[in-house]
């Protein structure tokens, strides 16, 4: 065993087991639990016990050993997810009813306006009302603000089921997208502070993969309700009213983010739900000094570098170099997994499929399977994330999507069954492809990419950036096929893949196995520099990253440039 974290370090095991004492004694915890669990923090191999080294080391063995209740919880708050996924994937079936309801389906400028903005609307509510999650988390905590958000849902649902009009049926959907912009900047970080690090970039990918797993659903769900009559779209769409429910009925099962309580100086119920989410009474209070600990750096942090008001915390998110690089990388993370053709095949598939001669009936089963491809897709990136790091995963995959991107679209120029196979197998290919690297890399670098104390402004910048492009391509999509065609459509989408091939190699550093420090430096080097050195080891590879000796310094006294890891 080795010393758990840095971060705070500690200069023996007399100081850490008197600052564990202190800290009891701040919070009216057990002192001498406290002062075992700084020792196991930061000096496991110190510990006396044989039981609480035990304990230790079967942690380190079996880290995915787990209360069933972490997972749950886990579960319970991607579920929500599911329900974004589910909202994508069902307007497109039910886009090739509800047109012809509300008489928009007339090959038009205007229809194809229409049609884009009822499609892609709940990406600009999520964008614009994504901040309500700010004070709703501040005040009410995370359980609350994941339940008022999935009663919006819900009541969306129901909303677009029984829409008279085209108009309604958009607000209906505004209403989906205030509710998806709140999850998103809430379930992440909820499931992060609840889960132990040693797993939090698996579990945390939950998010990404149960969107996947949603919209899945959501075709299924278009293919179910096919023959249910003149108003089967509105089944289609009201299907999304069940799963928000489930989770509106279970949330308050589990216990809140222990983080938050102690924000709230609620130490004894912090320490009661890292007991519930912990094994062991010693790992509960291990953790527990953890985060009471990174909160009071944090606290110490934005106080110090970002000043009291909200004007100079938004000035510093720009101002300091270290953020501009961290949200330009994330930024391009987030713009690429927008700008990479998906939404193309999950808000329009349907269309697609009949475009290229599938009947109803063959597209929206056709549907299933791009639904199931992009969720095997997450699930095998899983293992793959913390194994070959964030930015290998979409430098791999990039190039491939640009191959099969125009795989699709070159199809079209060809004739019968031909067509129908080489449209479908390059579709499943991609997709696939898509759940490797620009699905869930984007959302675990941004958890990534920030500064302790500007983690929230940070993921809320995130989620901003990749909900509203979200909405510009949603929207754009059906003009875009009017005036450019199955192919050049698909063929624009290649192009951009290959353009944000060399902005992620430019720009995007590798965070993959960085400690918090670490990752200052890496991105404190700046974006030009990273740039500079990415491109020169194009053509010398004896050219390695190397972070500046000043910068490195002014973090740690007792390490130099050279002894700092070389990974990115």
């Amino acid at each position: 065993m080795s010393n758990a974290n840095s971060f705070f370090a500690l200069p023996s095991v007399e100081k850490a087991r008197s600052h564990g004492e202190v800290v009891a004694s701040k919070t009216g915890l057990d002192a001498q639990l406290l002062g075992d669990a700084a020792v196991a923090l930061h000096y496991p191999n110190s510990l006396k016990s044989p039981e609480h080294r035990n304990i230790l080391e079967h942690e380190l063995r079996y880290k995915w050993s787990q209360t069933w209740t972490m997972y749950l919880l886990a579960i319970t708050s991607a579920v929500s997810a599911a329900v974004q996924g589910m909202d994508e994937s069902t307007v497109g079936g039910a886009s090739l009813f509800y047109i012809k309801k509300f008489g928009i389906a007339k090959d038009s400028t205007y229809n194809a306006n229409i049609q884009g903005i009822i499609n892609s609307i709940p990406y600009l509510g999520a964008a614009v009302f994504g901040f309500l999650a700010i004070p709703s988390n501040k005040y009410f905590g995370r359980r609350v603000t994941v339940f008022w958000a999935s009663i919006l849902a819900s009541a969306s649902g129901l909303w677009q089921a029984f829409a008279p009009s085209w108009e309604m049926l958009m607000i209906g959907r505004l209403v989906m997208g205030v509710s998806i912009g709140v999850k998103s900047a809430t379930v992440p970080v909820y499931t992060a502070e609840c889960v132990p690090a040693s797993i939090r970039g698996g579990v945390v990918m939950l998010w990404q993969t149960l969107t996947a797993f949603g919209v899945f659903l959501g075709f299924a769900m278009g293919a179910a309700f096919l023959d249910a009559g003149s108003n089967n779209w509105r089944f289609m769409l009201g299907s999304v009213f069940v799963l928000p429910l489930y989770v509106c009925a279970t949330i308050f099962f589990y216990p809140e983010s222990p983080r938050w309580y102690i924000e709230k100086e609620r130490y004894s119920d912090a320490f009661r739900s890292f007991q519930k989410l912990r094994k062991q009474e010693l790992i509960a209070a291990r953790d527990f000094y953890q985060a009471f600990s990174l909160l009071a750096i944090e606290r110490q942090q934005q106080q110090s570098k970002m000043g009291k008001h909200w004007y100079q915390q938004v000035a510093h998110f720009f101002r300091n170099r270290r953020n501009r690089t961290g949200a330009l990388a994330a930024g391009i993370l987030m713009f690429a997994q927008q700008l990479c053709g998906v939404n193309v095949l999950t808000f329009y598939i349907s269309k697609v499929l009949t475009n290229a001669g599938f009947s109803v009936r063959s597209a929206l089963g056709g549907s299933c399977g791009f639904g199931a491809l992009a969720f095997a897709g997450d699930l095998t990136s899983i293992p793959l994330i913390d194994r070959f790091g964030r930015r290998a995963l979409v430098l791999v995959t990039f190039p491939l999507m640009v191959l099969f991107l125009l795989w699709i679209g070159l199809s079209f120029l060809a004739d019968g069954d031909t067509k129908l196979g080489l449209v479908l197998s390059g579709i499943y290919i991609y997709v696939f492809i898509y759940g490797l690297g620009a699905g869930p890399v984007p959302f675990t670098y941004s958890a990534e990419a920030f500064p302790l104390y500007l983690r929230t402004q940070g993921m809320a910048f995130s989620t901003g950036v990749t909900w509203l492009f979200c909405w510009v391509f949603g929207f754009t999509l059906p003009n875009m096929e009017r005036s450019m065609g199955d192919t050049g459509v698909f063929s624009f989408y290649a192009g951009w893949c290959a353009l944000l091939f060399v902005l992620i190699y430019l720009f995007v550093p590798e965070t993959k196995n960085y400690t918090l420090e670490e990752l200052d430096a890496v991105f404190g080097m700046g974006i030009r520099k990273h740039a500079k050195l990415k491109w020169h080891q194009l053509f010398d590879r004896k050219v390695r990253c190397q972070i500046s000796t000043e910068y490195v310094s002014s973090l740690t006294d007792d390490e130099s440039a050279d002894s700092y890891p070389k990974r990115f």
